[in-house]
């Protein structure tokens, strides 16, 4: 069974996937599990789905005619097989480390859900740091992580981070909304019992013009 499951929602991205998939293909941690929900595509983005299905085993495709970011998501948890999932939009990318340092620091330290930083991606200027780039690690409280949450001094994204599995059992994103994830991120720190925090920017947050926030 793979260490970590990898779901990323695609709609309309074939333009961006292949900067997405290939790093989540590049990732240090090689014991993953890949899974490509098409939520009601219309251009080639299924095809290249499933080409990279036919390259890489561990990457699995399921098509969705439900073009909703949460039902993408929640169908690929229900699939996921890990003991840990993490979730990453499909116009976004990760710092080749990334899973493999969650992991550990949440194996290490028995820690239900890990939480990292994103920085801001351009295609016309230089990246942009929110949060601070120490790299240190911590270990919290959920009530700690969430008072932080809720001060902004922590991204308020589902994908800089990863999960165990066993709380959407009970949980899901809400779906058919915007900006889901950010009361949705709350539940999962309160329904945990250790968490943990990772103040460096593994998570390559791509601004541009056609994406939901913009």
């Amino acid at each position: 069974m793979a260490k970590v499951s990898v779901i990323v929602p695609v709609h309309n991205m074939q333009d961006y996937l292949t900067k997405c998939v290939e790093s989540i293909r590049s990732q240090t941690l090689t014991d993953l599990e890949i899974i490509l929900v098409d939520n009601a595509s219309t251009d080639d983005s299924l095809k290249k789905c499933q080409e990279y299905a036919c390259v890489d085993s561990r990457i699995h495709v399921i098509h969705i005619d439900i073009g909703d970011l949460s039902t993408a998501r929640n169908r690929g948890v229900a699939a996921a097989t890990s003991d840990y999932v993490a979730f990453l939009d499909s116009d976004d990318s990760v710092a080749p480390e990334m899973y493999e340092t969650l992991y550990q620091f949440a194996i290490g330290n028995q820690l239900d859900l890990v939480y990292s930083n994103h920085v801001h991606v351009f295609d016309d200027k230089p990246p942009r740091y929110h949060y601070k780039e120490t790299g240190s690690s911590y270990v919290l409280t959920p009530k700690e992580l969430l008072m932080m949450n809720f001060a902004h001094k922590v991204p308020l994204h589902s994908c800089t981070m990863i999960v165990k599995r066993k709380f959407f059992d009970t949980m899901k994103f809400p779906e058919f909304r915007y900006f889901e994830d950010r009361s949705f991120t709350y539940l999962l720190i309160a329904a945990s019992e250790r968490v943990g925090y990772i103040d460096k920017a593994f998570y390559y947050y791509y601004q541009r013009k056609g994406s939901i926030v913009h």
